[in-house]
């Protein structure tokens, strides 16, 4: 869900809040569903200006303690995301410099530490650049 804070041409403020929550069950066994990803929140702002533009964001996953017979239980986790990226246009040539963006929702490590907890770890620091440039 985003709410628009600020939006005074070129400058825009965005906050965005995403949530998700699984509570399922084999009705047959009566018991867990495997890999059933734990509550998550996340919470975010954004800013888009004419060149530049941010990002900030904090995710939260609880632990998650309610796992079918063959999967173990995960400790809960804090996620933090910044980047900041700078767009510069010539005629139609476009240029953007900016990190490579990762998100914790739906991210494939997050599922894998839930399968392999050992095997899988989330990453720790991560500084990345990249340089993308459209004509």
């Amino acid at each position: 869900m985003d709410f628009g804070l600020v939006h005074a041409d070129p400058h825009h403020l965005d906050l965005e809040l995403k949530g998700d929550y699984v509570h399922a069950e084999l009705t047959d066994l009566n018991e867990p569903v495997p890999l059933q990803p734990p509550l998550r929140a996340s919470l975010g702002l954004k800013y888009q200006g004419r060149a530049l533009w941010a990002s900030l964001e904090g995710a939260w996953a609880d632990k998650q303690d309610r796992f079918a017979a063959f999967d173990t239980e995960t400790p809960s986790y804090t996620w933090v995301n910044a980047a900041v990226g700078y767009r510069l246009i010539a005629g139609r040539t476009g240029a953007r410099l900016h990190p490579a963006r990762r998100q914790p929702h739906g991210q494939a490590r997050v599922q894998l530490r839930l399968a392999i907890p050992r095997c899988g770890p989330l990453p720790g620091r991560d500084v990345s650049l990249n340089y993308r440039l459209a004509f």
